[in-house]
């Protein structure tokens, strides 16, 4: 437990500047007109695209982090002394692709998006919304690269300070370019794209300052190949585990808006605020893959297992208490929002039904961190695919559009599909741990 909350707590620290930072871009965003639908619903249409660029740059971060934690653990110069390079290389191919696919095909994304009972003027504030936070999720994917190395190497206080510092910049410039400067949503937009730079400019100056000891390579040129392909095993399917959780947000996203609007506008409210309860889950987790890659590198079974079912302990218990908390505060927090009652109620009645089930998410993130600590990443692509393929997505249709069920066939499907997929998960690392084997990173240098 030492190890984690040395390595957990500047995570954690991220985090919790990561969730103010979604806050308060929301609570702005909805103080424009806190009794229009339409700004929530609208934003939260790219709610699953930002999603998805997440879910590459944490595919980047897994691989090279691990990468990284298992070249320490072996001792291992080359895999150190190309990490940055070969990391590049993969950022700088996806960055470009999805800027260029995003614009290009800008307005019938979010129009295919938003399904049939969004008004014309929701659907504006997403496309404005996306056209100018898109440019600062490419930088996202280049910035990522560092922040791998840094929590692949334990300096999760440099992380930390980077969120802090996004954050807080964010936070000053919301307000100046949505109300002083007039610019509506696209200021909110436009605050998050700066702040998201000047947190990729921060985490290289870690590098160029020597604060790490993993040396900084910016020719993607001199990229191992053996390492890319390594990169690519270990985060990719890390990738395509939270690409698939991305698009079932996406298919959910369209049967929460054929319902209606104000339903949407529950749904988005409740899905910026729900990472509040999952901090302790990724802030662990963070420190957790760290832990499970060293011990790896340095083929320590009987440790590996230890991390694994005390942090699972820790941190299932801390997201229960902060989901009870949750629930208790549910109608205050939704109320700075919204002055719609609809939209209040709707938002309470979520969290009521679900929030207790975060426990069995928190179970999954810390199960897929172990397999990619020790180099296992195809189970961590399998257990989301179990959780909306087999249950969410399937009851949710059923449940709307067989027995036209409320809104809330869909939170009951999540809530079944949450619960399941913690016990399989559970059951599979255990059985996966029982039986590890062991191999290097990379056995010779490109």
């Amino acid at each position: 437990m030492p190890v984690t909350l040395r390595l957990g707590i500047p995570i954690l620290i991220g985090q919790l500047f990561g969730f103010l930072y979604n806050f308060v871009d929301t609570y702005f965003i909805a103080q424009i007109d806190k009794t229009s639908t339409a700004l929530i619903s609208g934003t939260a249409i790219i709610f699953p695209l930002y999603f998805l660029f997440l879910a590459l740059g944490n595919g980047l971060i897994i691989g090279i982090s691990t990468m990284v934690a298992r070249g320490i653990g072996e001792k291992n110069n080359e895999v150190l002394l190309k990490s940055s390079s070969s990391g590049l290389l993969l950022s700088v191919i996806i960055s470009a692709i999805t800027l260029v696919m995003g614009y290009l095909f800008l307005d019938k994304i979010i129009v295919t998006l938003a399904g049939d009972k969004l008004s014309q003027e929701a659907i504006g504030y997403g496309i404005q919304y996306f056209s100018y936070i898109l440019p600062g999720l490419g930088i996202m994917l280049i910035g990522y690269v560092f922040i791998g190395i840094l929590q692949g190497e334990g300096l999760t206080k440099h992380i930390a300070v980077a969120m802090s510092l996004s954050t807080i910049l964010n936070i000053i410039l919301d307000p100046i370019f949505i109300f002083v400067l007039k610019m509506g949503v696209p200021g909110a937009a436009l605050a998050t794209t700066i702040s998201i730079a000047t947190t990729s400019i921060y985490v290289i100056a870690v590098f160029v300052t020597k604060q790490s000891s993993i040396p900084m390579n910016l020719n993607i040129f001199k990229a191992n190949k053996k390492l890319v392909g390594e990169i690519l095993r270990i985060g990719a399917p890390q990738a395509l585990s939270m690409v698939s959780v991305s698009l079932a947000f996406i298919v959910l996203n369209n049967l929460v808006s054929s319902i209606g609007e104000v339903e949407m506008n529950a749904w988005g409210l409740c899905g910026r605020i729900d990472q509040i309860v999952l901090i302790p889950a990724f802030s662990i987790s963070g420190a957790h893959s760290t832990m499970v890659g060293q011990n790896y590198g340095r083929q320590l079974t009987g440790r590996i297992k230890e991390i694994y079912t005390k942090n699972v302990f820790y941190a299932g218990i801390a997201t229960l208490f902060l989901a009870v908390l949750y629930i208790i505060l549910a109608p205050f927090i939704f109320s700075l929002f919204s002055d719609v009652p609809e939209v209040i109620a709707g938002s309470v009645k979520q969290i009521r039904i679900l929030a207790l089930s975060f426990f069995g998410i928190t179970v999954a993130i810390l199960s897929g961190g172990t397999f990619q600590g020790i180099g296992k990443p195809i189970p961590a692509l399998i257990l989301p695919l179990i959780r909306f393929g087999l249950f969410a997505l399937p009851l949710s249709y059923l449940f709307i559009n067989i027995f036209h069920m409320s809104v809330e066939g869909i939170f009951y499907s999540m809530f079944l599909g949450n619960i399941t997929g913690a016990v399989i998960s559970y059951l599979w690392t255990k059985f996966q741990l029982s039986n590890v084997k062991f191999r290097a990173v990379i056995t010779e240098a490109a």
